[in-house]
């Protein structure tokens, strides 16, 4: 004998999974809202590589160096369209999510990210992990740069930008001193050891 059995919609199990399918969604929306402004990006990018050439002489020196840089931002462009084409596809997969959770802009994860990068380098400078933490604070003024490329920004928010991206171009510079300042040591060891040697 066949028995219906109808699911509750507050059993803990249905909700777990209409839960996960609501984050995985989320997740690709999100993912799409960052290819899209990475492809922006990249437009720009390639557009003005190419008012470059067209104000390069043929002959000169620089035209090679620009035409591999342009064929390598078309290369990238391709790539993130397609990756823009796979998350668009995934996100179709989940029409009865639609509306369910809203997702964060890609500007606002690119806020959030580069603050997440700037602290894990202050992490990273505190254990003397030089070149990583200069690392995390190059990419998190980068990400901060390209939010500043937007024409339609409030003042304040362009002043926190600003404010943020020279932070984290202040501590580079103390990264790269304690970079230097480590050399010094171990050069100044170096030569004391080999002066001890010599004297023996």
């Amino acid at each position: 004998v066949d028995v219906d059995v109808d699911v509750d919609p507050n059993d803990s199990h249905h909700c777990h999974v209409h839960s996960k399918k609501v984050s995985v969604c989320v997740y690709f929306r999100e993912a799409l809202a960052c290819y899209l402004k990475a492809l922006s990006l990249m437009k720009g990018a390639v557009g003005a590589a190419k008012r470059v050439m067209d104000a390069l002489n043929s002959e000169s020196h620089l035209m090679e160096r620009c035409q591999v840089s342009l064929r390598w931002l078309s290369g990238q462009f391709n790539g993130i369209l397609e990756r823009a084409d796979a998350a668009k596809a995934e996100i179709a997969k989940f029409k009865d999510s639609e509306g369910v959770a809203e997702s964060l802009s890609a500007e606002e994860l690119m806020y959030n990210h580069a603050l997440s990068c700037g602290k894990d380098g202050a992490v990273k400078q505190l254990l003397g992990q030089c070149e990583a933490a200069r690392a995390c604070y190059k990419s998190a003024g980068l990400l901060l740069e390209a939010l500043l490329m937007e024409s339609d920004l409030p003042g304040q928010d362009l002043k926190l930008l600003e404010g943020y991206v020279q932070g984290f171009a202040e501590r580079i510079k103390e990264v790269q001193r304690m970079q230097m300042n480590n050399m010094n040591r171990v050069s100044s060891t170096f030569s004391s050891t080999n002066a001890s040697r010599m004297n023996i």
